[in-house]
């Protein structure tokens, strides 16, 4: 090895003392923990991605539409799709009540009561009627928040296969039993320790 250090030298130099020196591997990590760090930064890319992305429609929504933040809640699939079906309230003339409703039902993962879905209609109807947006129902502002809502529940439902991925590599490993039976730890909790 040459006294005064020149990166490209002393990395050919190393390589080649590897066919003369037999070094044996210290540590071998195991291929599971090596996929589960992968697919942990994976989950917290999306993550970062889905605050880049949520932070942008708030942006814009503080122009159309920013009412509908009152009566959805934002960690809500129900929600995002609003967005997506009525990002201006100029979108909700001429549709009724029951229309409405059938289409928050529709859009809800959990099963909404046809009541509880014709209140959010009518909060939905009479926050159009009460807010004067700063922007027009055709700026491209509006399309602009409709995809970044689209892109906002691609990336929740990204990282739910993400978790699913880790539980099933996760399931036969003692680590992830242990964590797993300490009250309040539940899956999701359990494979994004073992990420770390």
């Amino acid at each position: 090895m040459r006294r005064n250090k020149t990166d490209i030298s002393d990395a050919h130099e190393l390589v080649k003392s590897h066919f003369k020196v037999d070094r044996h591997e210290t540590y071998v990590q195991d291929d599971y923990f090596e996929q589960m760090r992968a697919l942990g930064r994976y989950y917290e890319d999306i993550e970062k991605d889905i605050r880049h992305y949520a932070n942008r429609v708030h942006s814009f929504l503080q122009l159309s539409f920013p009412l509908l933040e009152a009566i959805f809640s934002k960690n809500s699939k129900v929600f995002w799709t609003m967005i997506q079906l009525f990002p201006h309230p100029d979108y909700l003339r001429g549709q009724s009540q029951n229309d409405i409703s059938l289409q928050i039902i529709q859009a809800s993962s959990r099963n909404f009561s046809r009541q509880k879905a014709m209140d959010f209609a009518l909060s939905l109807r009479a926050a159009a009627e009460d807010f004067y947006p700063a922007i027009q129902e055709n700026d491209v502002r509006c399309r602009h928040l409709q995809e970044d809502a689209e892109r906002v529940l691609e990336l929740k439902q990204k990282k739910k296969e993400i978790v699913k991925q880790m539980v099933a590599l996760s399931e036969k490993q003692r680590d992830y039993q242990v964590l797993l039976s300490f009250p309040g730890i539940g899956e999701t909790t359990a494979v994004r320790l073992i990420a770390n």
